[in-house]
Parts: structure tokens; sequence; C-alpha cells
């Protein structure tokens, strides 16, 4: 089952289909919680610099976009669909903004506290 979340594959299983879905569930969640969950991730990854990691975390998000449906389940789907489509748009939205070879080049560091502060306001906003 660890091996399918790799790509979250269609599968006629209803079982499986139901654990894929409840590991993408923090897609949906509120933004509260989504915000915190990627500072989260972030912070898994935070091995990598910030602009491997943001090109590693756009490719992510551009996956999840060209989804036509993010869950399998109608369960999920209806509880959980519209907030992760919407979560998943706003953070891609939000790191595509950054130039990051500016910010690099120039020593600032993506998640610095006044940066990510800035950041989390917008997705607020």
């Amino acid at each position: 089952l660890i091996i399918l979340t790799k790509t979250h594959a269609k599968t006629d299983k209803l079982t499986y289909a139901y654990f894929l879905d409840a590991d993408l569930a923090i897609l949906g969640s509120s933004a509260i919680k989504y915000r915190q969950y990627i500072k989260q991730v972030r912070q898994e990854y935070q091995v990598y610099s910030d602009e491997i990691y943001y090109i590693g975390r756009r490719k992510v998000l551009e996956y999840f976009i060209k989804q036509t449906k993010l869950y399998q389940t109608i369960y999920f789907r209806e509880k959980h669909e519209k907030q992760a489509q919407q979560n998943i748009f706003i953070e891609y939205k939000l790191i595509k903004k950054f130039d990051l070879r500016k910010k690099l080049q120039s020593g600032n560091d993506l998640h610095s506290q006044s940066r990510q502060d800035k950041y989390y306001r917008r997705w607020e906003a």
C-alpha cells in the first residue's frame, strides 16, 4: 500500500482507493491547517536548499493541478475536493510569485521569519 502513495494512481480496489484518499486528506483541510502542513513539509525537507525544494514542490503541485479529480472515492471527493484544489492552487500561485534566483543571489532566504510571515499573510488574504 505504501508504494501506491508514490503516484496515487487510480485503483480498482476500493480499499486501496480509500487508503490513497486518506493519505491526501490533508490537502482538503482548512486553509489554516493546510498552511501548518506546508510548513511541516518544508521542515521535513530542510536538508534541501530553497531553490531545490521549491522546484520539487512546484512539480508536486503541478501534478495535482493536472488531475481532473484528486480523490478516487465519492466520500473524499464530496468532503475534500473543492478545498484541496483551492489550497493547492493558492500554494502554487504563491510559490510561482517568488523569483527564487533573485532571492538566492541577494542572499535572502525564502524561509527567514520575515519572509515566512509575508508568505503566510498573503495566504490568509
